[in-house]
Parts: C-alpha cells; sequence; structure tokens
C-alpha cells in the first residue's frame, strides 16, 4: 500500500458467515479495503469451499475507482490463499476489464 497514489491505508478480514460440515463446510468472507482514518474504500466478499475461492462481488467507493483498489484486494485474496483456484464471479464489462489486467494465471476462467 503507502506508494502515495492510492489511498489505501489497510484491509480487514471478516467471516460473514460459515456453513455446512467437514469437506462441505464453506466459509463466507469479505476483504475491506479502509483509508488512515478507517473510511470504506471498497471491498471483496469471496466464499471459500473444499479450498477453492470463489468470488462473489468486488466492489470500489466510485471516488476511489481506478486507484488500485482492487488490486490490492485482489493480491491480498492471493496472498490469504496462496494454493487456491480463484474462480471469478459474473461480470460487469468494468469487472472484465479488471480480471484482464491481472497477470496470467491469477484466476480460474469459466
Amino acid at each position: 500500500f503507502g506508494d502515495g497514489a492510492s489511498p489505501l491505508d489497510h484491509i480487514l478480514e471478516s467471516m460473514s458467515g460459515s456453513s455446512g460440515y467437514g469437506v462441505n463446510e464453506q466459509d463466507d468472507m469479505n476483504l475491506t479495503a479502509v483509508d488512515k482514518d478507517g473510511g470504506y474504500l471498497g471491498h471483496l466478499s469471496y466464499s471459500l469451499f473444499r479450498g477453492e475461492v470463489h468470488i462473489k462481488m468486488t466492489e470500489t467507493s466510485p471516488d476511489h475507482r481506478r486507484k488500485g483498489i482492487a488490486t490490492a484486494l485482489f493480491r491480498e485474496l492471493r496472498r490469504t490463499n496462496p494454493k487456491a483456484k480463484i474462480f471469478p464471479g459474473m461480470e460487469t464489462e468494468e469487472g472484465h476489464a479488471f480480471l484482464g489486467s491481472l497477470p496470467s494465471g491469477s484466476f480460474v476462467s469459466k
């Protein structure tokens, strides 16, 4: 973070729910990007199921788009789940462009 170009100060991780048992357990997780005052910049929500990450939604505050927030969230997702296959959810035009900007092999295509 801290490159001067982005207002991002840190990313918070939280669990929004868990269901199932054993091999069928699913954890619903959120990564939230905040500025130095704790203000909301964006979030990435995903499910972790059988070692796979399924992205449900990525959103950046309109005032902070094109400043690396979504990229930082995705990098944190990869850092916290280094061996997991990552599957993108449904894509908007903006989402498709964002995923296309990530390094090859960052996620499993549909």
